[in-house]
């Protein structure tokens, strides 16, 4: 069964492992079936984040460069990837500390080197390498190698959880079911080089080498400087955004401090990124062609000195924030977008200060190069202190200094332009003495007004409506009349706030009126009304869904319905927990997008199993499957991949339906039509000597149309294209046969025989191919060669060279997947162990991947390209890299499945069914017992094992039809035969019919079938041999022989001489009036003569059977009842345990009475019903 969940997402730096609101990067989790993957190298299509895992090393996929991006992460190749991201220390030959890993698995150096490290600890003696890891998993195993810390809990797990939310690789809505679900390698890829990309962690320098997060990178130029053991406190829980080549940091894209308090001190670096401080820290000693951002976090006000530092620009956002630039420190522009200080000291300089919309103040010390208040509207808000100065101040038009500076009278001195002229004082004015010293008190009054109290308070209640505003957390606690009164109140304390005029008395009056009219706002609030109808509608719909499409049968497991049942019973959980609005809407998001994606994922499954049913019924599919295989392979992937989207399933189901209506018009198609007009272009090239090469290409070109032809129209369009374009094509006059050996030698000779390459790579093949020329050119030399010779040595060379050039083409591919198997190997090498390498080293095996990377680029290619390659990568890595080492685990493991398949169920499959697994396992054995297989040959065996193994277990499948059919005949056996429930036999067919469950996984189903089978075969066989041993057959007057009866009838001669068959065990058979004899009765009856001489048959153990008058025999009765003649002596069958048949007097046989029974008979311990309870 197949399901898909919505994406959580984790996060690297600001977020590697989930989504949060502001994060640097966001990371999909995307999405893998975990049986067989086959090998699908398509580069082209895959993500950048694969594409640097492989150049990175971390991650490299299969040997013939398929990354299987899809497939889920196991626990072993999680091991490996750690220990390169880390850079830990393998050992080649470990010891394996784990019951389920064999030491010469290629895993177990690997998780070995993380278990020393402490990284991955498995679960007491098992590692589980096999098993896809879990997020939680990978989770833990990172907060651990990067050695992050949290105080908070003691339990591991959730410690580990915590951590990773607190440091930003988790978000905060990451469920605790999502971090149960695997991880796929696409997302794995994308993790982990977004980790190497946005570190986290302690900061730990040795010389040119940086361990971020434990993570060491290689270090160039000044960063020295900035990741220095002198700032390793300040780093400590930093975010970054790393620039780097490989493993060498090479810049700073973004960096981000949390620290609160400390010196950065960057040692003279330059970059060009953006920093980040969200504390009070001292940045010195460093240039920056990008941003300072001085942002602080909450409410926390933040001081921040810049210390011999030059900046492009700076952006102060912190409310109520100190920025002090000192030392030679040079900004070319600063923006202040919050309520702020700013101070200038000794050399430093502020070239320009930008003012943005909402400030309410700002305090100006030290000198400004520019004061930019140009976009300003409001009230006065700028104080200059004592001694500060400001070159130019720039204002709205008609807007006058004192517009914005409060205390301007008292400074107007240290303003030299106003918009560009130079500031005057009131020119023209006329001021007495007293004038002048009312107007300096005036202005001292206004000064020593303190109106901080009352800007908090006005801040405080903005906040608190903005809160309440729409979207806020508090819209629905607070009535519309109490928001409307509140922002008058706010409105009319701006008023005072904002005048330059006002006295402290009014400002105090404002403050105590604006307190007075929050506590009634904060009065006001209300219990919000908690809708919960949609949610309720949406569980009702899902729980409906999920009846109705619940998987049955073990096709697939049930992952989908498990992720319904587990949002249904969230869904009930905040339900019954009374939850808050928020996260009841939040719930009625979530559980639609669950039932959206179920819907999807039971569309594909439907249409999935149709295709299986459509091509079942056909036969001979291997060639027409093998058009379909791939795409139904990765449809079925798609669905088991529990991180699949709704989009993804819907684009498979419409995938997988144009399969199948694709498939069912390919079976009505007729290819014979094409064949032979491709037989008939065969002809005339074979007679024009092989050497019209267009020609050939028309016939490759339309021999790959018709393995690509879907319809039957498709077919006939082909047809009539290649019969059209053959008309250019006349066969040439038929050359003499010696004249095409001459020329057929001559081409072998000059092209095959004479390549030194080849003769290296293709000794034996070259060797058989050069003595049937030989051979064919002595016929050619001899002058009277017959005719038919000539033929024969013209095709028996002809063969040769097909068969030569066969092996050629097998070489040179061999070869080139060597070159992948070897390049990728050493680009390992390469990565794993930059700036540990020699120089000789490291430029060998760099050239080497270099010019294998030339030749794969090439379209086409011939054994003399691949050959220098081939041998330059070999003698490298013999050289300079260990043996690879060729993981056959998954292999041995498949093989023993398939072997136990049909030794268990065989019986079941047609010859040709076991014959065609077993040759697949015998090709594996080959394989898996070859020394010098590689990994590359490993795993083809592995996936055609795979598949040979599934279409073998789809031939027999075992329905409901089969097991009532089974059922029945078990049932009736019992009912007839029911004899002796003492035998071990019976009560071996009562056991296995009770065990046969239709509910069963499909394995365990087979096997119970069976034992039902072999019982009741047993039983039967038993039931033989009894007859055989106890009862004998009576003759009659006639010399004829009586047949053995059934397991409980009763035969009986009658007077002309007939057979008459003997009782079972515990009856008795009967002779007539005519000689016949009786055979022997049971333990207690006994046979008696009727009154013409013939024998009574012997009554059971309470019955006798008696004569009648005429010699007709009577039947023996049952355990109490007896069987009596009639009149014209015809046959009284047995009554059953208690019920007597008597005679009519027509002479007709009477049916025994039934005075206890049913009519289905009893079997013995009881009725049917007290036996059998399936």
């Amino acid at each position: 069964m197949l399901k898909l969940v919505n994406r959580n997402k984790w996060i690297a730096s600001a977020m590697v492992l989930g989504i949060a609101s502001g994060s640097i990067v966001s990371l999909p989790w995307m999405g893998g079936a975990q049986t067989a993957y086959a090998a699908t190298a398509d580069t082209q299509s895959e993500t950048g984040f694969v594409t640097q895992a492989r150049t990175l090393g971390l991650m490299t996929g299969g040997n013939q460069g398929d990354f299987m991006a899809q497939k889920n992460l196991t626990r072993a190749e999680a091991a490996k990837i750690l220990c390169s991201l880390f850079q830990l220390e393998v050992n080649n030959q470990p010891q394996t500390s784990f019951m389920d890993v064999s030491s010469d698995a290629w895993g177990a150096p690997y998780i070995e080197a993380v278990r020393a490290a402490g990284y991955m600890t498995g679960n007491g003696e098992l590692f589980r390498p096999g098993d896809a890891i879990t997020k939680e998993e990978l989770i833990v195993s990172l907060v651990r190698a990067m050695d992050l810390q949290d105080a908070g809990t003691t339990d591991a797990q959730q410690n580990a959880v915590q951590v990773a939310r607190n440091y930003g690789l988790l978000s905060e809505d990451a469920s605790a079911t999502d971090l149960k679900n695997p991880l796929n390698r696409e997302s794995s890829a994308e993790v982990f080089v977004s980790l190497l990309d946005h570190p986290v962690g302690e900061v730990k320098s040795e010389g040119n080498t940086v361990r971020i997060g434990n993570i060491p990178y290689q270090l160039e130029g000044s960063l020295q400087g900035l990741f220095g053991e002198n700032n390793k406190a300040v780093l400590k829980g930093a975010k970054i955004d790393l620039n780097r080549n490989l493993r060498t940091l090479t810049g700073v894209n973004k960096l981000e401090i949390n620290a609160d308090g400390g010196v950065f001190d960057g040692k003279g670096v330059s970059f060009d990124g953006r920093l980040i401080v969200n504390g009070s820290v001292t940045l010195k000693n460093m240039s920056s062609t990008g941003v300072l951002e001085i942002k602080g976090s909450g409410n926390q006000s933040v001081s921040a000195i810049l210390e011999n530092t030059t900046w492009s620009g700076v952006e102060l956002g912190s409310k109520d924030a100190k920025l002090t630039a000192t030392g030679t420190t040079k900004i070319d522009n600063l923006t202040l977008k919050n309520d702020a200080s700013i101070m200038t000291e000794g050399n430093a300089a502020i070239s320009r200060v930008s003012l943005q919309q909402g400030l309410g103040k700002l305090l100006v010390s030290g000198s400004i190069g520019l004061l930019d208040a140009s976009q300003y509207v409001g009230v006065p808000f700028i104080t200059l202190a004592k001694g500060a100065a400001i070159n130019q101040l720039n204002l709205p038009e008609q807007k006058q200094p004192r517009d914005v500076i409060i205390n301007y009278d008292a400074v107007k001195e240290a303003i030299g332009l106003v918009n560009g002229t130079k500031n005057s004082s009131s020119a023209g004015s006329v001021i007495t003495d007293t004038d002048s010293k009312d107007k300096k008190k005036h202005d001292s009054d206004i000064i020593s007004v303190d109106r901080s109290q009352l800007e908090t308070e006005v801040h405080a209640a903005k906040e608190l409506l903005e809160r309440a505003g729409e979207g806020g957390t508090d819209q629905a606690l607070y009535p519309a009349a109490a928001k409307e009164s509140l922002s008058i109140a706010i409105n009319q304390a701006m008023l005072v706030l904002n005048n330059t005029a006002a006295t402290q008395a009014e400002v105090d009056q404002a403050l105590s009126t604006l307190k007075q009219d929050v506590s009634v706002y904060t009065a006001s609030v209300t219990e919000p009304v908690i809708g919960t109808q949609e949610l309720t509608r949406l569980i009702q719909l899902a729980s409906t869904i999920l009846e109705q499409n619940r998987m049955v049968g073990d096709e697939f497991p049930p992952l989908w319905d498990d992720s319904l049942s587990q949002a249904i019973r969230f869904g009930n959980n905040v339900l019954e927990g009374n939850a808050p609005q928020n996260i009841v809407d939040r719930e009625v998001e979530s559980l639609g997008r669950v039932i959206k994606v179920y819907k999807a994922s039971v569309k594909l499954r439907d249409v999935y199993l149709h295709f299986l049913d459509v091509t079942d019924r056909v036969e001979n599919l291997k060639t027409d499957k093998a058009r379909y295989k791939s795409i139904v392979r990765e449809g079925s992937k798609v669905y088991l991949n529990p991180l699949s989207t709704t989009e993804q399933l819907d684009e498979w189901k419409q995938k997988i339906e144009g399969a199948t209506e694709s498939f069912l018009a390919l079976q009505a198609a007729d290819f014979s039509v094409l064949k032979n007009t491709l037989q008939e272009a065969q002809v005339i090239y074979d007679q024009s000597g092989s050497q019209n090469a267009e020609l050939d290409n028309l016939i490759q070109e339309y021999t790959e149309k018709m393995h690509t032809a879907m319809t039957q129209q498709d077919v006939l369009n082909l047809n009539m294209e290649l019969s059209q374009r053959l008309t250019e094509f006349t066969a040439p006059v038929p050359a003499t046969t010696r004249e095409k050996l001459q020329q057929l030698v001559q081409d072998i000779q000059l092209k095959l025989l004479s390549d030194p390459v080849a003769r290296n790579y293709l000794n034996t093949e070259m060797q058989l191919l050069d003595q049937q020329t030989v051979q064919a050119h002595f016929a050619l030399i001899m002058p009277f060669t017959p005719e038919e010779q000539l033929v024969i040595s013209y095709n028996q060379l002809s063969q040769a060279k097909g068969t030569y050039i066969e092996k050629y083409n097998e070489k040179r591919l061999q070869l080139r997947d060597k070159v992948i198997e070897m390049q990728t190997s050493i680009n390992g090498i390469l990565l794993q162990n930059s700036g540990t390498l020699s120089a000789e080293a490291q430029q060998a095996l760099s050239s080497a991947s270099e010019h294998a990377s030339t030749f794969l680029g090439l379209s086409s290619f011939e054994l003399q390209d691949v050959v220098p390659v081939y041998e330059e990568l070999q003698q490298v890595q013999n050289q300079y890299t260990a043996p690879i080492a060729v993981d056959t685990m998954l292999l041995n493991l498949n093989i023993n499945l398939a072997n136990n398949e049909v030794q268990t169920f065989g019986r079941h499959y047609t010859d040709q069914d076991n014959e065609e697994l077993q040759g697949q396992i015998n090709l594996a054995n080959l394989v898996l017992n070859n020394p010098n297989s590689t990994q590359l040959q490993v795993d083809q065996a592995n996936t055609d094992l795979i598949t040979a193994f599934a279409n073998y277990q789809s031939k027999w499948i075992v329905t409901d039809l089969d097991i009532n059919e089974l059922k029945n005949i078990a049932n009736n056996l019992l009912t007839v035969n029911g004899t002796d429930p003492t035998t071990v036999y019976f009560h071996r067919v009562v056991d296995a019919f009770n065990r046969l469950d239709q509910y069963l996984p499909m394995p365990e189903l087979k096997k119970n079938y069976m034992n039902l089978e072999d019982a009741i075969q047993e039983y039967k066989d038993f039931i033989d041999s009894q007859q055989q041993s106890s009862g004998t057959g009576s003759g009659d007057s006639s010399g004829g022989t009586t047949p053995l009866s059934d397991s409980d009838g009763t035969g009986s001669g009658d007077s002309s001489g007939g057979a008459t068959s003997p009782s079972d065990s515990d009856g008795t058979g009967t002779g007539d009036s005519s000689g016949g004899t009786t055979p022997p009765s049971d333990s207690d009856g006994t046979g008696s003569s009727d009154s013409s001489g013939g024998t009574t048959p012997p009554s059971d153990s309470n019955g006798t059977g008696s004569g009648d008058s005429s010699g007709g025999a009577t039947s023996p009765s049952d355990n109490s009842g007896t069987g009596s003649g009639d009149i014209s002596g015809g046959a009284t069958p047995p009554s059953d345990n208690s019920g007597t048949g008597s005679s009519d007097s027509s002479g007709e046989a009477t049916p025994p009475s039934v005075s206890s029974g049913d009519d289905s008979g009893s079997i013995p311990g009881g009725s049917i019903d007290d036996v059998i309870i399936p």
